[in-house]
């Protein structure tokens, strides 16, 4: 009895077999083995083993499939479309010099999200509104943001989110660099950065003329322009 399980008459408990110190356990080979564990699982479940072995091995099949498909899911890819150069203004309440930036993030979900902040900003620039998504999570002034989340517009028929941006272009010149950051949730959470880089021009003009001593005689008034970029 020393290979198989033995049953105790006086109660439903099974024990595992008995081995000896002379029978080392590696001489318990795997076909002995699950041969026990079969008849140890027949008797108490009192169904077949061959069954249940048959529903394990389709909950490993199902389980591993998923695994296999969420492995083979391609990741999201996003694109900013946008002017290359823009013109400064001196009052961040001055909306003349607003311009739009179009984001679309490709192979999206519906539970997306997307992160915006500047990587570089030396003209001052922040996203006033956002007109084809919801900001969720400002955090910058009380005109506009420099690093927020949005959650976009996503269309299922051809798994893309997009969002819109107003965006003030600053009151100096130079430069930003707008980083997006898009994080979607499916069976395996991908993400995908891209940015858009603008120039700004800042042009501000100086007027000079000397002063008239009498009344009558004429004077010369000079307009000087300076600043960065060609405004």
């Amino acid at each position: 009895m020393n290979n198989q399980a033995t049953k105790n008459m006086n109660s439903n408990i099974y024990t595992a077999p008995n081995i000896s110190s002379n029978n080392k356990l590696k001489n318990l080979d795997m076909k002995n083995l699950s041969t026990c564990c079969l008849n140890l699982t027949k008797n108490v479940f009192g169904k077949s083993a061959s069954n249940i072995l048959g529903f394990l091995m389709l909950l490993f099949f199902v389980a591993t499939a998923q695994t296999s498909s969420a492995q083979n899911t391609p990741p999201p890819a996003c694109n900013i479309v946008g002017p290359l150069t823009a013109c400064a203004v001196s009052s961040p309440n001055d909306t003349t010099h607003d311009f739009i930036i179009y984001i679309e993030v490709a192979r999206s979900t519906a539970h997306s999200t997307i992160s915006y902040s500047f990587a570089s900003n030396s003209a001052g620039a922040f996203i006033r509104k956002d007109l084809h998504g919801t900001i969720i999570n400002p955090n910058g002034t009380g005109v506009g943001v420099r690093n927020a989340k949005a959650s976009g517009v996503y269309y299922a028929g051809t798994n893309t989110t997009y969002d819109t941006l107003v965006v003030f272009p600053g009151t100096s010149g130079f430069e930003f660099n707008l980083q997006v950051n898009d994080t979607t949730q499916n069976a395996v959470n991908f993400s995908c950065e891209c940015s858009k880089s603008v120039s700004i021009a800042y042009v501000y003009a100086t007027v000079s003329y000397p002063t008239i001593a009498c009344y009558g005689q004429p004077t010369t008034l000079t307009v000087t322009g300076n600043g960065a970029g060609d405004g």
